[in-house]
């Protein structure tokens, strides 16, 4: 059990937001648990964090409903097993300008890119509404296995639905 509180590291109201913090502040903090250093563990464990960026705070670029609740979660986690984790590591979701979720992916019969948050569909492929620039037979289809598993694709970014959670990939 760590001597400083949860609440003296994490300030659950600035979740999302940006905080200044003083960084020596933290280190005395981190000094006055006298943890061992992690490479002296015999067992290793990693906390793998995928994707904790601002942009998915439901207040971000696409938010995801419920993320703050669940940074809280990750955040009591880590504290709660601060003596048994060695390592952390985070990714970070980046896509490159030229995706199949992206306009530029796409093309009308007169060779315009479709508006953002357009839904493309695999009726909309046969109609020859929407055509995929590049890549024109396995574009199709992912567009047929997605909506095979419920799921469709948006000109701006891939919208996933399940249950409560709407996650853009």
């Amino acid at each position: 059990m760590l001597n400083t509180s949860y609440n003296q590291i994490v300030n659950t109201a600035m979740i999302g937001t940006y905080e200044k913090i003083n960084v020596n502040d933290v280190v005395s903090l981190a000094l006055d648990e006298q943890l061992k250093p992690s490479n002296e563990d015999g067992e290793r464990v990693l906390f793998l964090g995928i994707d904790l960026q601002n942009d998915f705070m439901e207040e971000g670029a696409i938010g995801v409903p419920g993320a703050h609740q669940d940074v809280e979660r990750i955040t009591r986690f880590l504290y709660n097993n601060m003596e048994r984790i060695t390592n952390i590591a985070v990714s970070l979701d980046t896509h490159g300008l030229h995706q199949i979720f992206h306009p530029t992916w796409w093309v009308d019969p007169e060779g315009k890119h479709p508006e953002p948050l357009t839904i493309i569909t695999t009726n909309d492929l046969k109609e020859d509404k929407w055509k995929p620039v590049i890549k024109q037979e396995a574009s199709i289809e992912y567009v047929k296995n997605l909506e095979e598993k419920g799921q469709k694709i948006c000109a701006f970014g891939l919208i996933i639905v399940s249950r409560e959670h709407l996650v853009l990939l």
